[in-house]
């Protein structure tokens, strides 16, 4: 219900918290959920009898009420809703308001305006506007034009429409007594957004130049070059069919097919048949998107468009510093979009830095980016909204080495340090120099032909899973494509920046299409395309000797690996020529391909030579600690407490020192015995607490404690635990046995106490244990790692998404693994988000959102009485009405093949004989998970 939220207490058990303010009102208080310094309330239960715990939660929540009527002191962040007019008042938008506690007329604060992405509403950026407004700023999020449930049509972030709407927001903004203003109606104001916000932040800080410095992420710089790239120069080129059509029905809108789907047919409804078609998109984009697509090519009207939202013409206007973050594996917006908008903006004198980060072009897909995003935007408003000219913003450019997963940085904006140049040879060689070698064919001409229709296609991106894509093995098809590869490397070559391929080119078309793409093949054969990147090329005037501009690199070909340039007549995620070609490309001198590169990690450098020094004094510091250690040993060996439980966690925190909060203070407590599931979204904080807990991060407060001892680095008892955590990594070339036992040796333990027949047993991969583990799929490799965490037979077993990669036969083995070891005596604790596996397999459950535990408990307890079914018939339509007259349509939803309904105090057999009686088939009757629905009704309420 409104206003409650539970509460973990040290017994497992949960009690109702009421939360300060007025609950009926359209303001909402949000209210960090474990017990900490920042307006939290620490309960506390003893063990006891069921009905001792009972009346302690009622003596609790009592004590709570009463502390509450009390003055109990604010909570951190206040909510409230609003609707702004925009457009001289003709439309309003639909806005979240977040207000710091503290922050009045008094104590003003600065403003951050956070924009979604291109399909998404003002809900999507609610954890990123409360972790901003938790460190003090008031933040306005908003629902752009066409989306959530503000008004108007979608505009593509036109400067007469979504543009114009920042600067009534900040209009907005500066009449608030509570925000920090430079003068009269100037609020002190940043802003932030990805992808369609990124874009709207750099348009509006161009067009308003009351915004005082923006983050945009994963943004484009022209978005015809982005949906219609061409490497050859002459814009527009091949169009990104895919992304497009992704894009384009995103913005469909489902209240319209929906009326369409209730709608009789009719002889003509050209308006509504329209409106379906268009969604919440303005008349003259849909009709030019339309148009594009039938003719697999952008037309001169969508050209004419998508440039109002170029930044070609903007970037000299924003005086705003700028922050750039941009994906390494976005298909999309590539780097050489952040790229060009960087050096437009630095060359106007404004300050600007740009990182690069792993990912595609969703960058929230993983822990490690939502933290590091959060925390480079802060540190960027604090250095530029509060002035605080002690913050280091760090150097100009990032970027990250994926081969180590470092992160490096440059003094320039992604500018090479040299370039290496590699010659094309007939013989399908890339050789250094200028001219092939004389040692094999070097001049001469290869060809390749382009289907008719344009299939069957390469395959070498899929757009919209960024960098999960990776891991899909690229497709050329036979005959429609020619290679040129290296020699196995003698030495790391990291590539920095845009690769540029000169070639001779004739074709029977006189419209040419190449699809150019730098191949990375380990010595084992493995095939890679590094971030994705593919350079399509349209050429018009043939024979020609053309240049080609690859897309924007970041990526260090390993020694021993060899680079592959490949050119393809197609592509999937482009539209393909219907029309059948073949193209010819003349080897020798006069084709070349130069990489810009910069010296790899390594070499003996002065900085290494001071590193090589102090790892020597570190040396003599760690053998004294080591010495200390031993004549401490009889202290405290390790040894597991049976009387102790396996998990103890009491106000445990994890704060960086630019303010991010990743753990915000959580208890837990896990006995002997127990499979403990911790769930929660990406960025809840799970596996910064399961590194707390292993030593592997140090907390900056509260404490945990495993087998009855307080961790720290290092600790003896860790020996009794065992962990897979952020996946297993292996020496590739090692067999999987090998590796084991190479791993156990480590620790320096005899390996006749490692049980290594019952890890290899666990991981069931028969003769292919004995093959090196480079040639071993995503699930063998987890089905490794498990074992791996199992040697030694370990008291408690902590293990991060521990089926990830598996199959379905592989996962209920796994679970009866988990249920048998919890049966003899082990201890395991699960960080997951599969909601399915985490109710048939643990027993008790702990929910984290935003760095905080929001309940934990019993798994069946967190349940709760939610009671649902899933209902399958041969007439759907006529089931949905006869259960929405029967227990009203806030019950009843499609879901998948059938109908979920909530059953609001119903008996399943009162459904199915409604159904019989009216005439209704009933084909199945399946009760609904009920941890799903507590899970996101847990979530939900603390975002709210």
């Amino acid at each position: 219900m409104p206003g409650i939220r539970a509460c973990p207490v040290s017994t497992g058990v949960t009690v109702p918290v009421v939360r300060y303010g007025n609950v009926t009102t359209d303001v909402d208080r949000d209210t960090p959920p474990a017990a900490a310094a920042e307006g939290r309330l620490a309960v506390m239960a003893s063990r006891a009898t069921r009905a001792s715990v009972m009346l302690t939660a009622v003596a609790v929540g009592v004590v709570v009420i009463l502390w509450t009527m009390l003055g109990a002191r604010p909570e951190p962040v206040t909510r409230s809703e609003h609707r702004i007019a925009v457009a001289d008042g003709r439309l309003t938008l639909d806005a979240t308001l977040f207000v710091p506690a503290g922050v009045t007329a008094d104590v003003p604060a600065p403003a951050v305006l956070m924009a979604h992405g291109f399909g998404g509403s003002k809900r999507s950026v609610t954890s990123d506007a409360l972790t901003v407004a938790r460190n003090g700023y008031v933040v306005l999020a908003w629902s752009a034009r066409g989306f959530g449930t503000s008004e108007g049509r979608i505009a593509l972030n036109s400067t007469d429409a979504e543009i114009a709407d920042v600067s009534s927001l900040i209009d907005w903004l500066a009449e608030r007594p509570d925000v920090r203003r430079d003068r009269a109606g100037d609020p002190r104001v940043g802003m932030t957004g990805a992808s369609y916000g990124g874009g709207a932040s750099l348009l509006a800080a161009a067009a308003d130049d009351r915004i005082d410095a923006i983050v945009p992420v994963v943004a484009w710089h022209s978005l015809v070059e982005s949906l219609a790239p061409n490497a050859a120069g002459d814009t527009p080129g091949v169009f990104k069919q895919q992304w497009a059509s992704l894009l384009f029905t995103a913005g469909a809108s489902p209240r319209e097919l929906a009326a369409a789907r209730r709608s009789p047919p009719a002889p003509a409804r050209p308006q509504s048949d329209r409106s379906v078609l268009c969604g919440r998109f303005t008349r003259e984009i849909c009709d030019a998107y339309s148009a594009s697509a039938e003719a697999g090519a952008l037309t001169s009207e969508a050209v004419v468009l998508l440039r109002r939202a170029d930044l070609d013409g903007a970037l000299d206007r924003i005086a705003a510093p700028t922050l750039l973050v941009q994906a390494q594996s976005d298909t999309l917006f590539p780097l050489d979009q952040s790229v060009a908008n960087a050096r437009g903006i630095a060359r106007a004198g404004t300050a600007v830095k740009l990182v690069w980060i792993p990912g595609g072009h969703a960058v929230g897909a993983s822990d490690g980016n939502i933290e590091r995003v959060r925390a480079l935007t802060l540190n960027w408003f604090d250095r530029w909204l509060r002035d605080d000219e002690s913050v280091d913003t760090g150097p100009v450019f990032e970027w990250t080495d994926r081969a180590s997963g470092a992160t490096r940085s440059g003094t320039a904006l992604a500018e090479p340090a040299g370039s290496r140049t590699l010659t094309l040879s007939a013989d399908g060689r890339l050789v250094d120099g200028a001219a092939p070698r004389e040692d094999g064919p070097g001049d001469g001409v290869v060809a390749w032909a382009g289907p008719p229709g344009g299939e069957p296609a390469a395959l070498s991106s899929l757009p919209g899973l960024g960098a999960v894509a990776d891991a899909l093995p690229p497709t050329d098809v036979p005959g429609q494509h020619v290679t040129f590869e290296t020699s196995a490397l003698e030495r790391d070559l990291q590539v920095l920046g845009e690769p540029r391929l000169r070639v001779p080119i004739d074709a029977t078309t006189t419209d040419v299409v190449v699809f150019a793409k730098l191949y990375d093949v380990a010595p084992g054969g493995l095939v890679t395309l590094p971030q994705q990147a593919v350079a399509p090329a349209r050429m018009r005037s043939t024979p020609a000797t053309v240049t080609l501009e690859l897309p924007t690199l970041a990526h260090r070909f390993r020694a021993g690996h060899r680079v592959r340039l490949v050119l393809s007549a197609t592509d999937r995620a482009y539209a393909n020529p219907r029309a059948a070609s073949v193209t010819r490309l003349t080897a020798g001198s006069e084709a070349t391909l130069a990489l810009p590169t910069v010296p790899p990690p390594g070499g003996v450098t002065v900085a290494a030579a001071v590193i090589v020094l102090s790892a020597i004094a570190l040396l003599v510091v760690a053998g004294s600690a080591v010495a200390a250690a031993r004549r401490r040993a009889h202290r405290d060996d390790g040894t597991p407490d049976d009387a102790a439980d396996a998990v103890v966690v009491r106000d445990l925190r994890k704060a960086y020192p630019d303010g991010i909060v990743a753990v915000g203070g959580i208890d837990l407590r896990v006995q002997r015995g127990q499979v403990f599931g911790l769930l929660g979204p990406n960025g809840a904080g799970k596996t910064t607490t399961l590194r707390m807990l292993l030593g592997l991060i140090t907390p900056t407060g509260g404490s945990a404690e495993l087998l009855g001892h307080r961790i720290t680095p290092g600790h003896p008892v860790l020996h009794h635990v065992g962990a897979l955590v952020e996946g297993p990594g292996f020496a590739p070339y090692l067999s999987g046995r090998d590796n084991l036992v190479s791993y156990w040796r480590a620790g320096g333990r005899p390996l006749a106490e490692a049980h290594l027949d019952d890890a290899l047993a666990v991981a069931a991969l028969g003769d292919a244990i004995e093959r090196p583990v480079r040639t071993y799929s995503h699930g063998m490799r987890q089905r490794l790692g498990i074992a791996q965490a199992l040697l030694g037979a370990p008291h408690l077993l902590v293990l991060d998404e521990p089926t990830d990669g598996l199959d379905p036969g592989q996962i209920r083995g796994m679970r009866d693994l988990l249920a048998g070891l919890a049966g003899g005596g082990r201890t395991v604790l699960i960080s997951s988000h599969l909601l399915a596996e985490v109710e048939q397999v643990c027993t008790h459950v702990a929910v984290m959102n935003a760095g905080y535990v929001v309940a934990a408990g019993p798994t069946a307890e967190l349940a709760g009485d939610t009671r649902s079914l899933e209902i399958t018939t041969d007439d759907r339509p006529a089931a949905q009405r006869v259960l929405v007259d029967l227990v009203g349509a806030d019950h009843v939803r499609p879901q998948g093949s059938g109908l979920l309904i909530d059953l609001d105090g119903r008996e399943p057999p009162d459904l199915v004989d409604a159904l019989v009686a009216a005439g209704v088939r009933v084909r199945s009757v399946t009760p609904r998970r009920r941890l799903e629905d507590a899970f996101l009704r847990l979530v939900r309420s603390d975002q709210q």
